[in-house]
């Protein structure tokens, strides 16, 4: 039965005159618990206090493990008190596995740990599925060193690792980043010299653990995917789009590929996703030449298979068209990300452009575009730029230079420095004066970056 069905059969006991007892009880529970009515379970629940039904272990346990399947984990944590305190029940292995596994629903990885602790002081030998509910809950929260430790622990105290463990311990390390690339590949081996088979969520894990490494792990990465095709894994779209990254990781020798493995998914009827699609025109962008063509006809293609593109969709094809300089379609899809809601629009008639939530490509082909319209309409006055000083980018500081230089280079825009009231340079921000609009609109170079920019010659 499933848990309406249970409910039911509670009913029809009730409507013969009877009270269902604990046993009723817990099963309608635990069905609950199943099919992921919280709600449900914790009437029923309610209604067994009202009938002054005691409840017992396999209740309580029920109703930890539906709040963990809600990903509720504060309530998993009450439920596992209330055993003891309200109830004279003693938790139980079982009884502490629910309430990790609402930790690791709710990548709440301190608690999960602290609960493993809290099992063992009291006594009781965590299990297998005790430390892959913890490993999981560190890896959930990128907590790689934590969740390698938890797995040293879990083999020092005699317990095997299974094929959750390994595919927790593997994604904890692609979370990591690429200083734990070599650690995945590692377990990865190990795992199989154990005989414990990869799956496919272990192969997309040490792929993209792969991706997370770079280029010097792209040939990896393929030699896996081929692997998984000769002992008949059959890969996800997680997968496709895990390795299509690392080829893009790999660099423009890699664009092909990327391509053919693109391809294939679609020869397998696997439906790629915003993500497959992302990584398809990074690896593009990466190729350049002929393949920003194919990037905008597989940009094209998403939208009408109704995969709508995102920010990043947009930032990676605008990058891709400046990169290889063909601004007037990098304007475009900057103009389309702003139509759409995904980019910010600079304000044509403000004193201040703010560039902080912006990319370099996106940035660069906005302010080209404001700065047309500003001489287009006469509108000379003096703009204040910001770009930041790139302290909170992993990337540096790539507006405060970049910018400037696309505007100087290939605009031919003299720009000034701006001085703070200390009297030193503001090295996140630069000022286009109105003196320097004016005599660059009468230039050559306003016509040449005009028609270079738009495609078109000056109006």
């Amino acid at each position: 039965a499933n848990s309406t069905e249970a409910i039911n059969i509670l009913k029809d006991i009730e409507r013969q005159g009877f009270i269902p007892n604990v046993f009723h009880y817990s099963a309608a529970i635990s069905k609950c618990a199943k099919d992921g009515k919280l709600n449900e379970a914790k009437k029923l629940f309610r209604q067994m206090q009202q009938n002054k039904v005691p409840p017992n272990e396999v209740t309580l346990n029920s109703l930890i493990d539906a709040c963990a399947n809600a990903g509720k984990d504060e309530e998993a944590f009450q439920f596992l008190r209330d055993m003891e305190e309200n109830h004279g029940l003693w938790p139980s292995v079982v009884s502490y596995n629910s309430a990790i596994s609402a930790c690791e629903k709710a990548c709440n990885w301190e608690k999960s740990i602290e609960l493993l602790r809290e099992m063992q002081s009291r006594g009781l030998e965590p299990n297998v599925i005790s430390y892959n509910a913890t490993i999981s809950a560190c890896e959930k929260a990128a907590q790689t060193y934590t969740a390698l430790l938890l797995l040293g622990e879990m083999e020092e105290n005699g317990l095997e690792p299974d094929e959750v463990t390994f595919n927790a311990a593997i994604s904890a390390c692609e979370k990591g980043g690429a200083e734990h690339t070599d650690t995945a590949l590692s377990l990865f081996e190990e795992m199989c010299h154990r005989g414990v088979w990869p799956t496919v969520i272990t192969y997309g894990a040490t792929i993209s653990a792969c991706e997370k490494g770079g280029a010097n792990y792209t040939d990896t990465a393929l030699g896996l995917f081929d692997e998984m095709n000769q002992y008949d894994v059959e890969p996800s779209v997680i997968t496709y789009s895990a390795i299509i990254s690392a080829c893009e990781k790999g660099g423009a020798d890699y664009t092909q590929t990327a391509l053919s493995l693109f391809g294939e998914l679609q020869e397998n009827k696997v439906a790629p996703d915003i993500i497959t699609y992302n990584d398809l025109l990074t690896a593009c962008g990466k190729g350049g030449g002929e393949y920003i063509d194919v990037a905008l006809k597989h940009f094209d293609e998403m939208k009408s298979l109704g995969c709508d593109p995102d920010e990043i969709t947009y930032t990676v094809i605008i990058k891709a068209c400046f990169d290889d300089e063909r601004y007037p379609e990098a304007l475009k899809k900057a103009l389309e990300a702003v139509s759409e809601g995904l980019v910010a629009p600079l304000d044509p008639n403000a004193k201040e452009w703010d560039l902080h939530n912006l990319r370099e490509a996106s940035a660069s082909m906005l302010l080209a575009d404001v700065l047309l319209s500003s001489v287009e309409s006469s509108s000379f006055r003096d703009v204040r730029v910001v770009t930041g000083k790139g302290k909170n980018s992993p990337e540096g500081p790539v507006l405060q230079l970049k910018v400037p230089a696309f505007l100087r280079n290939v605009a031919g825009l003299e720009l000034s420095q701006e001085i703070n009231r200390h009297g030193k340079t503001n090295e996140g921000a630069f000022v286009i004066t109105k003196e320097a609009l004016q005599k660059w609109a009468k230039s050559d170079d306003f016509t040449r970056f005009q028609a270079l920019v738009t495609g078109r010659g000056q109006t």
